[in-house]
């Protein structure tokens, strides 16, 4: 079910559109030639392209509000079908009110910073990599990368697991530490350990897989164990499982090895990486077992008795179908368990639950069908059929809410209410939950998307502005009531008011949570300020006629630096639509608020001769290429990474950047048929531009021929070639464009300087 956003604005998720990332990676290409263009482009700004870009987030989609310990201790905000399921499986201890005790939060949060890749809480890695930095001589950058992380390529199928363990970061400093101690910082047999260890960790971090031959120290029993125990570990994490078990198995048989008893651990180790490597092979699984149970029944084993029965509990799970497996963790989940437990548990149950739905990681791809309904376990039962869109899924919620009424399966009502009007009883029940209730955020956000959804503007409303007087409610939801109020804003004040969002944080491209703080210069100046959500960049851009974005710009309902914006996307867009009154006015107020801008902008406000002035303002556009006809959403204009002129789908409405694609939102109630109208023409109008080389290129030849003694006429010759070059249109108009401006600049002004440095048309 698409959420209320996209069916009103046609939204789409811009943390989810890939298209965007890729048209980021060409912008960055493009920002770095300009780069040698600073000098003659002085009004241009560039920045490198070291990662994708970040902006800001006014909700997730995938995961919820940062930070996460929030949502372990139960401050759930607005549950999403589309949220993994280790978070819906927290959630659920919740809705049934059997809160997750504190050990139990820090085991959920342990596994999410791991699946995340946080790497902060490992404090193991931490560790190794401190006394390993110690050594002289040390590339920290190689040190670094060591994560121990291991990716496997099979027929195309990728899967990347932890291949070296916390005990292993944790022994291995204990080991360099006394060696240390032992033999001095500067030890050749400290040295050669130390590279032979770099090596051990390198084949477990996505490295080669290269041998480490043991150096056999007959006078020193000691290093000789060491050696043997550092060779046979790095054919383990080289994947050479049979050579590796067959050195651990030497180890074993030596009673004076201080690692033959670890060395039967290993053994087990060794078979069972074998076996699950790429996938579950269910005979080398139970040779694993054997060898593994041999150790948990042997008492002179006892130091690896607990590791070994965790091992084989892994083992069993594996050799269970998968349903199984999730009934069996699914019931596990919902006792009292210690940190690493539920970690554990919950690793294994949503690990089997993916299994299940017959799918590598929770999304889209899920085969709901292979489940049957009701599932055996109450918490699958409900996430399943939560994340399910199937009719079969809905009836089966409908069954579960009138045999229960509890707000666990009315939460699953609402999120899947389409076209059937929500009933009086439902109503009833979804206003007597409390807003202290985990559960609340879920259902306000649902049953006034539904109220909106089936016409009932009016509850709606009352809903919107009861919960926006709420106190303690989350940023998303916040964001969430202010994006209803504005599609369903009767004011052009009230629309006003709503368009402007606090971001919740800052995400990548994945709608991945990177941090509740900015990374970016850019982002610093923005975490505490107001900014459009990409809803009400749409309103703005294709709804809206000029005379309503100019009395935006001039609307103290908006803080300054957001009208100061607009303002240059007024008179941008008052140059291409050919509205003198507007733009001159949008000039004036632009000259007064940035004295770097003002010379340009008086100049054309002061013109007199309206064709001249229209060479003003072409020749202001060719200089900045950051004055766009759009507003955007996030950062502004003026925070991107780089700032160029801009393309025939900016102005068309199919793509507004790479803030993700959006088809034409419906005309917010406010709009009168009058101004309605009049957006659409200029919308029309703009979009007969053509993209800003094909503008730009078009008006400065006519220019040129027009003045052709104007001084500024060369160097607008010369940027149209430029713009023409770095700018982004079809080839054959920016290369006729390109073309015709080169050749009048070579033709007609061969001394200027302009015509000496442009050597070439594109």
């Amino acid at each position: 079910m698409k959420p209320l956003r996209t069916l009103l604005h046609g939204r789409v998720s811009k943390h989810s559109d890939h298209k965007k990332f890729r048209r980021w990676a060409v912008l960055c290409t493009i920002s770095t030639a300009l780069a040698a263009l600073l000098y003659f482009l002085p009004n241009m700004r560039v920045h490198a392209c070291a990662v994708a870009p970040t902006e800001p987030a006014y909700e997730f989609i995938v995961h919820p509000e940062l930070p996460l310990g929030n949502f372990a201790k139960g401050k759930l905000g607005i549950l999403r079908p589309q949220f993994a399921r280790s978070y819906l499986a927290v959630a659920y201890r919740y809705l049934t009110d059997r809160p997750l005790n504190p050990a139990e939060q820090s085991g959920a949060i342990d596994l999410w910073n791991a699946r995340l890749n946080y790497r902060e809480s490992d404090t193991s890695i931490n560790s190794w990599q401190a006394v390993r930095l110690s050594l002289p001589g040390v590339d920290s950058e190689k040190i670094w990368m060591q994560d121990g992380v291991k990716y496997e390529n099979t027929n195309g199928n990728f899967l990347e697991y932890q291949c070296v363990t916390e005990d292993a970061w944790r022994e291995a400093a204990h080991t360099l530490e006394q060696i240390i101690q032992k033999y001095g910082l500067n030890s050749t047999l400290v040295q050669n350990w130390t590279a032979n260890q770099d090596i051990v960790f390198q084949d477990g971090s996505s490295g080669g897989q290269a041998f480490v031959m043991p150096t056999i120290y007959a006078e020193n029993q000691e290093l000789d164990a060491l050696s043997r125990y550092q060779s046979a570990c790095a054919l383990f994490y080289g994947e050479y499982f049979d050579l590796a078990a067959s050195q651990f198995s030497a180890i074993a048989e030596n009673a004076t090895s201080p690692y033959h008893a670890l060395a039967d651990y290993m053994i087990g180790r060794c078979y069972l990486r074998k076996a699950t490597l790429p996938v579950n092979d269910p005979g080398k699984l139970r040779i694993a077992q054997s060898i593994l149970q041999a150790i948990a029944n042997d008492p002179k084993e006892s130091a690896y008795r607990e590791s070994a029965l965790g091992l084989l509990d892994y083992i069993q799970a594996r050799l269970q179908p998968p349903l199984e497996r999730v009934t069996r963790f699914g019931d596990t989940l919902e006792e009292n368990l210690d940190s690493v437990g539920f970690r554990s548990n919950l690793n294994e149950y949503t690990n089997a639950l993916d299994k299940a739905l017959e799918e590598d990681f929770s999304g889209s791809d899920a085969n709901f069908d292979s489940i049957p309904y009701p599932v055996p376990d109450s918490m699958t039962d409900w996430i399943v059929s939560f994340q399910d869109t199937s009719a079969r899924a809905y009836a089966h919620v409908v069954r579960e809410w009138n045999a229960n009424h509890d707000k666990l399966w009315l939460i699953s009502l609402l999120s899947k209410t389409v076209s059937n009007k929500l009933s009086p009883e439902v109503l009833a029940a979804a206003n007597t939950v409390r807003h202290t209730d985990p559960s609340w955020e879920t259902i306000q956000y649902d049953e006034i998307q539904d109220l909106l959804r089936q016409g009932d503007s009016q509850d709606a409303g009352a809903l919107i502005i009861a919960d926006l007087h709420t106190s303690g409610i989350s940023g998303t939801l916040r964001n969430a009531l202010l994006s209803f109020r504005m599609a369903t804003a009767t004011t052009f004040e009230e629309f006003l008011k709503s368009a402007v969002r606090s971001p919740i944080g800052f995400s990548d491209e994945s709608d991945m949570p990177l941090s509740t703080v900015p990374d970016t210069d850019a982002a610093s100046r923005q975490r505490d300020r107001l900014s459009f959500d990409q809803d009400a960049a749409n309103i703005f851009n294709l709804r809206l006629p000029l005379d309503l974005l100019d009395s935006a710009a001039y609307d103290t309902i908006l803080p300054k630096y957001l009208r100061f914006d607009l303002l240059l996307s007024v008179w941008t867009r008052s140059v291409l639509l050919n509205n003198s009154e507007i733009g001159m006015r949008a000039a004036r107020t632009i000259a007064s608020e940035a004295p770097s801008l003002a010379d340009p902008m008086l100049t054309y406000a002061d013109d007199p001769d309206p064709p001249h002035q229209r060479m003003d303002a072409i020749y202001t556009l060719l200089k900045n290429p950051s004055f766009q006809p759009i507003i955007y959403s996030g950062y502004g204009r003026l925070d991107r990474n780089g700032a160029w002129w801009w393309c025939q789908d900016v102005v068309s409405g199919t793509n507004l950047w790479w803030n993700g694609d959006t088809v034409l939102p419906s005309p917010p109630p406010f709009l009168t048929r009058d101004q309605d109208q009049r957006a659409q023409h200029e919308i029309a109008a703009l979009q007969s531009t053509g993209a800003a080389p094909t503008y730009l290129g078009r008006a400065t030849i006519d220019l040129a021929n027009k003045f052709p003694n104007d001084p500024h006429a060369p160097e607008m010759l010369y940027r149209a070639v430029m713009a023409s070059r770095y700018g982004c249109t079809e080839d054959s108009v920016k290369i006729d464009y390109s073309k015709q401006a080169y050749q009048l600049l070579h033709t007609r002004y061969p001394s200027s300087q302009w015509t000496k440095h442009a050597r070439y048309w594109y």
